[in-house]
């Protein structure tokens, strides 16, 4: 029970109530309770909440919150416990060494797709990014000094960016939101998926990541453009990579 000894002498420390970090986690007092004694789990997502909270090191209480359930696992099956971290061992070290995708990350905000990326445990390394908010792009530099950005997705010569193997893109979504007016394609912001199809069909990624809000497909004429694009250009794609 490494990791609920821990986060119980963290909140004695900082004396903290039990029902304080209950609250904070949306359990109820009980239940945080039976979580210090080691007796229920906790969801991997609550652990950045608690560390939060308990300031100390996320990666920390993650090392624990493993260590816990290896333990766990392997209670009663000690004469194999060596071999079967051994074995452990390798896998990971297999892991370690695959592929690092190369990806462009367009209306790239504060590097909202980058992060994501991150937090899925997904090997990558961002070659370019389109960004034209000053503050956005101000951040955005800040946090990734050496990527070079390529501003206005619109004056992007597709010819000139470097390859690469995933493209992202939460393009605008205010002509598509339940809280705007809703105008779709009738909104200029909502014409430039073109540019998403431009740069795509020309750069020829392997994937193609886009997000925007839950309206969107409430525009039946553009949901149907875009869904009819993005299959021509799979189509187009797979051509591609099968010649």
């Amino acid at each position: 029970m490494l990791f609920a000894d821990k986060i119980r002498s963290l909140r004695e420390e900082k004396k903290l109530l039990q029902r304080e970090l209950a609250a904070t986690l949306s359990v109820d007092t009980p239940m945080y309770s039976r979580i210090e004694r080691g007796e229920r789990p906790i969801k991997r997502e609550q652990i950045k909440i608690l560390a939060d909270i308990l300031c100390t090191d996320e990666s920390e209480l993650l090392k624990l919150w493993l260590a816990d359930q290896v333990s766990a696992l392997l209670n009663g099956e000690e004469d194999i416990i060596n071999d079967v971290l051994d074995i452990a061992k390798s896998g990971m070290g297999n892991m370690s060494k695959k592929i690092t995708i190369k990806v462009f990350e367009a209306f790239a905000g504060y590097g909202g797709a980058s992060y994501g990326l991150k937090r899925a445990g997904i090997k990558h390394k961002v070659i370019g990014y389109s960004e034209f908010d000053p503050d956005a792009v101000e951040l955005y530099d800040y946090n990734f000094p050496d990527v070079k950005n390529w501003g206005d997705i619109t004056l992007i010569d597709e010819r000139k960016l470097p390859d690469f193997d995933l493209f992202t893109g939460g393009f605008p979504c205010q002509p598509f939101s339940t809280v705007g007016k809703m105008l779709g394609e009738l909104d200029i912001r909502g014409t430039l998926f073109g540019d998403i199809i431009r740069i795509c069909e020309y750069k020829q990624p392997q994937y193609i990541l886009l997000e925007n809000v839950k309206g969107f497909d409430m525009h039946p004429k553009s949901w149907t453009v875009i869904i009819d694009y993005l299959y021509v250009l799979s189509s187009v794609l797979h051509r591609t990579q099968s010649v």
